[in-house]
């Protein structure tokens, strides 16, 4: 048998991973859509997102037959590779679907609001209604009521009873 060779760590190579370069945006800009035939379709391009929110909404009142506008703020970066990466996000969108649910959504506000103000209400007149006073009198005679109830009840099993043994 050889002798064992001392195992030991490699050293440090020179050739560490290098420090992730974050990518540089070379360029920021609004891409308005319109919803036509099931897909969106490009309109127009800004630099300014108000411009670009304008711009979509007078062509959303100004169209029959846009069924929606959007509005993408789009970014464009490099890496250190040099590939270019677009990243988009709606800031600004409007759809008739919307505006149903907006309507509908108020419809269903102010109904709510309606049902909580008449239970309010109701509740205010049962506090204000003075509660109808119990006397001693009346839970006496309920119990009086009962016990001769019973009693009858006795007295016709016990009748029964005779009349079925002779």
């Amino acid at each position: 048998m050889e002798p064992m060779e001392k195992l030991q760590k490699p050293a440090p190579s020179a050739r560490h991973a290098p420090l992730a370069v974050a990518p540089i945006v070379i360029g920021r800009f609004y891409e308005v859509h319109k919803y036509l035939g099931g897909r969106w379709e490009l309109a127009s391009v800004f630099d300014e997102k108000e411009d670009a929110i304008a711009d979509a909404k007078s062509m959303f009142d100004g169209s029959r037959y846009s069924m929606g506008v959007r509005v993408l703020r789009v970014i464009a970066r490099q890496d250190q590779n040099q590939d270019v990466t677009f990243v988009e996000q709606t800031v600004f969108r409007q759809s008739a679907v919307d505006e149903h649910n907006v309507e509908a959504s108020a419809r269903a506000l102010r109904a709510w609001e309606e049902v909580k103000a008449a239970r309010e209400s109701r509740r205010r007149e049962r506090l204000a209604r003075p509660a109808p006073k119990k006397t001693r009198l009346d839970r006496l005679a309920i119990i009086l009521g009962l016990t001769i109830l019973a009693w009858l009840v006795v007295a016709a099993m016990v009748a029964k009873f005779q009349i079925g043994v002779y």
